[in-house]
C-alpha cells in the first residue's frame, strides 16, 4: 500500500500521540540554566534541569550536546569572560556525573551577551543545545 505524504504524517502523528515511537528528525532543542551575579554554582533549580536533561539525553543519545556559557559586559571583560567559562565547566560536569558522556560535549563560550534591550540575567546563563 502506497501512502500519501499527508496521510504518511498523519498516521505518524497520531502513532506519537499515542505514547508510540518518536518522530525521525526531531528538532533540535535547548535548555537554559542561570547562574547568580559572579557565581559559577549550580543552584538546586539548575541541578534539577540537568538530571532532566541527562535522562533524556541517555534516553534518546543524540548526536552532540552544544554547551553555550555567555558573560556580561561589564568594566573588565577578560574576568566576565572565565566565569562564563567555569559556568560551562559546571554544567558540563553536571552532566557528566549524571552520565551524559564527555565526548558528546562541546564547550564555547560566547562572550558578552549584552545587547540593546537585553536584560542582565542573559549574560549569566548557559545553553544546552541537545542536536539530533
Amino acid at each position: 500500500m502506497i501512502l500519501s505524504r499527508r496521510t504518511a504524517f498523519i498516521l505518524a502523528a497520531a502513532t506519537v500521540a499515542s505514547g508510540g515511537c518518536a518522530m525521525p528528525h526531531e528538532p533540535d532543542h535547548t535548555h537554559s540554566v542561570f547562574f547568580a551575579p559572579d557565581s559559577d554554582a549550580l543552584d538546586v533549580a539548575a541541578r534539577d534541569v540537568l538530571l532532566r536533561l541527562a535522562a533524556e539525553i541517555a534516553a534518546d543519545r543524540p548526536k552532540s550536546v552544544a554547551i553555550d556559557a555567555f558573560a556580561n559586559r561589564r568594566d573588565d571583560g577578560t574576568e566576565n569572560v572565565m566565569l562564563a567559562a567555569r559556568r560551562a565547566s559546571a554544567v558540563a560536569a553536571a552532566l557528566q556525573a549524571a552520565g551524559v558522556d564527555p565526548r558528546r560535549m562541546a564547550i564555547a563560550v560566547r562572550g558578552a551577551a549584552d545587547r540593546a534591550g537585553a536584560m542582565p540575567l542573559e549574560g549569566r546563563r548557559v545553553d544546552i543545545r541537545v542536536r539530533r
